[in-house]
């Protein structure tokens, strides 16, 4: 069913609306494929670097079309300009070189030849990206075939949207912010300061443009209707968000249009919550110019109480609001970097509004950019879980001579009560650790350093038995994360300054079993007990560390061995402070 929630804090401040509508037919029915019209500088400032990343980015996009089987009419048209303009496929990109000088008019009525050729009654999305200034026509020209644009898109009979990438801080930040509200909806602006960060945008902005789709809200003594951007979830519904100003509550009917579906939703009114608050915020950040208002968002958030009885909600609310807090605060600490350099005089005016600029669509592609990252970590790695088994199968070891030295009572399983030497006779890929407990914000994907220890075990149990009672436990409750899930913290907590003896454990869907000592666990960690036993821990190393910081077995990188060190800090920190008191 429908749904229509408006939250509204009172006063003449804007209120929020929130849109969710079920997918009735199969999501091409609302142009959920849109028609994607790449348009790339490839003028002589973009040769070396950047035009390898902007060609890697190429790549990329392919192979994610062959990834998700989408049909051919889904390939992005290319259309490539200097002093020329010409259009190509993904195919024969690499194929291209940078070279000449700069015309936005022709690369602007190549894109109005594209889109009438695409059709019409089509969703058709823009990326423009461009290094520089135009080099070869007069600024009343260039406005001129700017209008020129907006009316054709506007009036095409196809719903069109353009969304912009501005490189290098001699790009023409004006004409950039122009060309993103050329479309039906205005489209969004990304920043990529140097040549690395190119590729990034370009596989954001085309992944973003894959699931978004439009939609207008039609109210009550409205003139117009509203054009809002929504979001596909899991195929099978449609999320839209849009900031308001409501004269009054009128509780009568809206009208929503998605595709060829229309749907008369009666609102439902909430209270202003935590959540409400931070998004109000959010919105606010975006407009933010100064250090003073920078400031001000800064000194209201920080009064937002984010935990205790003064947080009202269920469970769901509150990781919520603890998320939305710290996507905004990561927002903030950005733009307190840019202020600051602003301030030093190492930040010239162009970098300094196109960061800006950028910082007020970032929260529409964090996660979606982690997500991809994890999936092309599992590609990555799969192969080499694959020889895991012929390098265990390698490995010899003398059950009697390595294990000489080796005080076996101390090395038993609490739970099978088998020694490491039994169990490595056993089985060929089990080894022995200890128990901890963790938590995770999901900013550990990405930084490994991040993880949360919350506590140490006494106990030395096994791989597999830890494994057989994380399935245990998640057969028993399927709700529950036993294995510490992902979670997030109140963000300026520090991770290396915590009393395991203070730390009392209350939410018990975070044990998978407990040890000797009755301790909660929840992940493992091996342990060097002999050469021979560290040989076998070395050749799965790389599936528990993913597992450990991602909840993937596939989900290893390298910088997860950092990530080890960190939670050997936090060990030795707990430690000393456990001695001390």
């Amino acid at each position: 069913m429908a749904t229509c929630t408006i939250t509204s804090s009172g006063g003449n401040d804007p209120s929020l609306v929130k849109l969710r509508i079920p997918l009735e037919n199969k999501r091409e029915d609302y142009n959920g494929r849109s028609r994607i019209i790449l348009v790339i500088d490839r003028s002589g400032s973009m040769a070396g670097g950047p035009w390898t990343q902007v060609q890697s980015a190429a790549k990329a996009i392919q192979e994610i079309i062959q990834q998700q089987e989408y049909g051919a009419d889904c390939e992005p048209i290319v259309i490539t300009y200097n002093s020329t303009v010409s259009v190509t496929n993904l195919s024969n990109f690499a194929r291209i070189s940078a070279e000449g000088n700069t015309d936005f008019i022709k690369a602007f009525e190549q894109v109005r030849t594209t889109v009438q050729s695409v059709g019409s009654g089509k969703r058709v999305v823009i990326i423009f990206m461009t290094d520089g200034c135009d080099t070869c026509n007069r600024a009343d020209a260039i406005v001129g075939a700017q209008n020129n644009l907006r009316l054709f898109l506007r009036n095409c009979g196809s719903n069109c949207i353009v969304h912009v990438i501005g490189y290098s801080n001699a790009h023409d930040l004006n004409m950039m912010n122009t060309l993103k509200t050329l479309g039906s909806n205005e489209g969004v602006y990304r920043y990529a300061e140097g040549s690395a960060g190119l590729d990034e945008k370009f596989r954001e902005l085309f992944e973003f443009a894959g699931t978004t789709v439009e939609l207008t809200l039609k109210m009550v003594n409205m003139t117009d209707p509203i054009k809002m951007t929504g979001e596909f979830i899991d195929g099978e519904y449609v999320d839209a968000e849009y900031w308001i100003s409501l004269n009054e509550k009128n509780e009568e009917a809206v009208t929503v249009k998605l595709g060829a579906n229309e749907h008369r939703i009666v609102p439902t009114f909430e209270q202003a919550n935590a959540v409400f608050s931070i998004k109000a915020l959010s919105n606010r950040a975006k407009n933010i110019t100064n250090q003073q208002e920078l400031d001000q968002i800064q000194l209201e958030l920080n009064a937002i109480e984010m935990f205790g009885d003064n947080l009202v909600g269920n469970r769901v609310e509150r990781e919520a609001a603890v998320e939305a807090r710290a996507e905004l605060q990561a927002r903030l600490n950005k733009m307190h970097t840019i202020m600051g350099d602003i301030a030093r005089g190492t930040l010239n005016q162009t970098s300094a509004l196109a960061k800006m600029n950028d910082l007020r669509y970032a929260d529409k592609f964090s996660k979606l950019s982690r997500q991809r990252r994890m999936d092309q970590r599992a590609v990555r790695n799969m192969a080499n879980l694959k020889l895991i088994d012929g390098k265990l199968d390698a490995l010899k070891f003398d059950p009697i001579n390595d294990f000489a030295n080796v005080d076996l009572s101390m090395f038993t399983c609490c739970l099978t009560l088998k020694n490491c030497r039994d169990l490595m006779v056993d089985s060929r890929d089990d080894i022995m650790g200890i128990g901890i407990v963790v938590k995770r914000k999901e900013l550990v994907v990405d930084t490994p350093t991040l993880i949360s220890i919350k506590s140490v075990s006494v106990s030395i149990l096994s791989r597999s038995a830890c494994d057989d009672a994380t399935k245990m436990k998640l057969d028993i409750d399927k709700e529950a994360q036993p294995h510490g899930g992902f979670i997030l913290r109140r963000p300026i907590e520090s991770t290396a300054t915590r009393n395991v003896v203070q730390q009392v454990l209350t939410d018990g869907s975070s044990v998978i079993t407990r040890g000797v000592a009755a301790e909660p666990i929840n992940a493992f960690l091996p342990l060097y007990i002999c050469d021979a036993h560290f040989e076998r821990v070395k050749v799965m190393l790389e599936p528990m560390l993913g597992y450990l910081f991602t909840l993937d077995i596939a989900g290893y990188s390298p910088n997860q061995i950092l990530g080890l060190y960190s939670i050997l800090g936090q060990m030795m920190n707990d430690t000393l402070e456990n001695i001390l008191s």
